[in-house]
């Protein structure tokens, strides 16, 4: 099962910084996937392989609050600059006009599988081999654009 990015904000953000938040009213799974969007031109187009965590849910019957404790903790890492633009669009994306009553926040970070392992996982390094008369190893965390191969953390420290 996947998981979609019709939105842009949250995609580009997700794209550029390998991790958003989004606020979902279902999700049946959890753990590593895909992360797709609808293209106009090429259809279904996936982004990366990620890790889909639940991190928090919220629910509301009161529609001046819609959220906004639960959304304040995590718009930071949405892909919006405030929660009244997060809410607008968690209204035109699920119910129109209206606020869900039920939502979860999904935590959603790029995963890698190991070149040694081969396991899926969040916690990597990217490793690049220095020159060999000076024998080391330059791991940097998270750096997606570097030449090397991912290695999980765990591997790293065997």
């Amino acid at each position: 099962m996947v998981i979609w990015f019709n939105v842009e904000k949250a995609r580009k953000y997700l794209e550029e910084h390998e991790l958003v938040y989004t606020f979902r009213t279902k999700r049946k799974q959890f753990g590593y996937t895909s992360a797709v969007y609808t293209n106009k031109v090429l259809g279904r187009t996936t982004i990366f392989d990620v890790n889909v965590l639940k991190v928090d849910e919220s629910h509301t019957s009161d529609s001046n609050n819609n959220h906004r404790s639960i959304l304040s903790k995590y718009v930071e890492h949405s892909g919006f600059e405030n929660i009244d633009e997060w809410l607008e669009e968690i209204r035109k994306v699920n119910f129109k006009e209206r606020i869900p009553v039920y939502g979860m926040i999904i935590k959603v970070i790029r995963a890698m599988r190991c070149a040694q392992c081969g396991m899926w996982t969040d916690n990597y390094c990217i490793i690049e081999e220095g020159p060999k008369e000076e024998n080391y190893i330059e791991y940097i965390w998270c750096q997606i654009g570097m030449t090397g191969k991912p290695i999980c953390v765990e591997c790293y420290y065997k």
